[in-house]
């Protein structure tokens, strides 16, 4: 989206603080026309939506757009290292896992690539398909997958991977990144397609949303519901609702037509309920809760996970089990963290995230309520899938795999940095047939010497894909406005001037002119959802 990217050293600011000018010694593009020597005038950084660059004594990329003579840095963006980007350009031209496809992964941020990844979370394939997605979800048994966008107003896609093709557009009308338990499933392959989207101690309620299509007719249907921290959708076709308030049963909605099943699941006495996961074949569900008798709050930290037996998508009150965790934690402060997102890792093991007030934890535990691993530090990160190794995640812009020791291995791309976070969305494939990845069809990009001044722009959609959305005219906008740094919602600062870079996202419609509206709802994911949500009456 920028019109020019090229790598250099700043020289020095011969502007001020607020309204920096920064002279650059280029030593590479990437994109665009440059000069050895660039004038780029910056954002305020100071007010939290720009960088700065003299915070950086190597060479780094600079993203910008031109006015007249004069090039502006584009606010809000990330600031690799020269030699980082090299990295991640690399990992886009040439696969670099070989074993068969075992997760998709698709970038929430602008017009992204859909990749098939393999056990050690490296890439096999990938492709430009022109969409940006919140979430993705495969449609098990099928080389289907479900690519949900951040923005209600955009379709939802059925990409095939094995022909890296979008076979159908449709209506969803949700809306997230799938960052702090958004979900989402596809069933049929691909007939019906169902989210949620929200947390409910943070913004007093989550959106359920299904998309269906019969004999090429699509339709849609959105509920708002009230008392609900999360859902957990069945791949039975069921969404379970797991309640904030104590001594609320479960309750359970058809995941059709989203209408209420008469169903009230009993919960022990004095619980409610944080996060919930199902196990690998869908007969548990792993609730983790607070048996304090207090309604949960967004720092609210879980003390005991609760195990339900599932039959065809409905939990049973029966032989409910009591697990207490080891090292909970109560508060979101505390030094052992708060344990706030689970899921399991295979029929014997959960792998449970908490949060402390600056980094994730994560730990083992066995469902006998044994640690296997105690909570260790795994710094900041999102998405959870089980693989063979381990727990896969996005850090650093790239993925991970956390092992069961604690140790975490670099999947794809193993940037050398923290310098982009929150940026794709991970979901695993359920026995999926055999097939083959698609060659990748990215034109190749790469940092080429400042000589050769005019290498164009990024590669487009195949003519086999579904077209992208349109473009804005310009790529910059010179009346945009910053906003202070904030926590986000898991209490980490989102500040755009660190020396490490995190993606901090864009703030605002008028940045990037309507284009990049998406993109306000990853930086203020649960304090702006109702801007985002289009509400419908309460339903109770």
């Amino acid at each position: 989206m920028a019109e020019v990217v090229f790598t250099g050293a700043v020289v020095s600011n011969e502007g001020s603080e607020n309204e920096p000018v920064w002279r650059f010694e280029v030593d590479g593009v990437v994109k665009g026309t440059v000069s050895s020597v660039e004038v780029v005038a910056g954002e305020d950084w100071a007010a939290g939506c720009g960088t700065d660059f003299s915070r950086f004594s190597e060479s780094v990329v600079v993203y910008a757009g031109r006015i007249g003579d004069r090039l502006r840095a584009m606010g809000c963006m990330p600031t690799p290292t020269a030699e980082a980007f090299a990295v991640q350009l690399a990992a886009v031209s040439e696969p670099t896992g070989t074993g068969p496809p075992a997760a998709v992964m698709v970038g929430t941020y602008g017009s992204s690539d859909v990749a098939v990844l393999d056990e050690a979370g490296r890439t096999i394939g990938r492709s430009h398909l022109g969409l940006a997605g919140g979430a993705v979800a495969h449609c098990a048994g099928t080389s289907l997958v479900a690519v949900v966008p951040t923005d209600q107003s955009e379709s939802m896609s059925i990409v095939d991977l094995e022909t890296m093709t979008v076979v159908e557009q449709r209506p969803l009308r949700s809306g997230f990144v799938s960052v702090t338990g958004d979900g989402v499933e596809c069933f049929d392959g691909g007939r019906l397609v169902v989210s949620s989207a929200g947390y409910g101690p943070n913004e007093g309620s989550i959106v359920v949303a299904a998309s269906s299509s019969e004999d090429g007719v699509p339709s849609d249907v959105r509920r708002t519901l009230d008392g609900v921290s999360r859902a957990v959708i069945h791949p039975a076709g069921t969404v379970i609702l797991l309640p904030t308030s104590v001594d609320d049963p479960l309750r359970v909605l058809d995941a059709d037509d989203l209408e209420t099943r008469d169903v009230d699941v009993a919960l022990p006495a004095g619980a409610s309920t944080i996060d919930g996961a199902l196990s690998l074949d869908g007969t548990r569900l792993a609730v983790l809760a607070t048996l304090s008798g207090q309604a949960v709050q967004w720092d609210t930290g879980a003390t005991h996970v609760i195990v339900l037996d599932v039959v065809d998508g409905i939990p049973i009150s029966d032989g409910v089990e009591v697990v207490p965790l080891n090292e909970p934690g109560d508060d979101i402060e505390s030094a052992s963290g708060a344990a706030k997102w689970i899921r399991w890792a295979d029929a014997d093991t959960w792998f449970i995230e908490s949060e402390t007030a600056s980094t994730k934890k994560g730990q083992f535990i066995g469902t006998d309520g044994v640690t296997l691993l105690a909570p260790t530090d795994i710094g900041w990160g999102w998405g959870l899938v089980p693989l063979d190794g381990g727990m896969l995640r996005v850090r650093n812009g790239g993925l991970e795999i956390v092992g069961r020791g604690g140790v975490a291995v670099d999947g794809d791309p193993a940037a050398p940095r923290d310098y982009v976070d929150r940026i794709l969305a991970l979901d695993g494939l359920v026995d999926a047939p055999p097939f083959d990845v698609p060659t990748m069809n990215n034109d190749a990009l790469s940092i080429r010497p400042v000589e050769s001044v005019d290498v164009g722009t990024q590669t487009t959609p195949s003519e086999s894909s579904a077209p992208a959305p349109a473009e804005p005219e310009s790529t910059l906008d010179t009346n945009s406005q910053t906003s202070e740094a904030e926590p986000d919602q898991t209490g980490a600062s989102t500040s755009n001037g660190d020396g490490g870079g995190s993606w901090p996202w864009l703030v605002g419609a008028g940045l990037l002119v309507g284009a990049l509206l998406i993109a306000s709802a990853a930086l203020f994911r649960r304090r702006r959802a109702a801007s985002l949500l289009r509400r419908e009456p309460t339903i109770v």
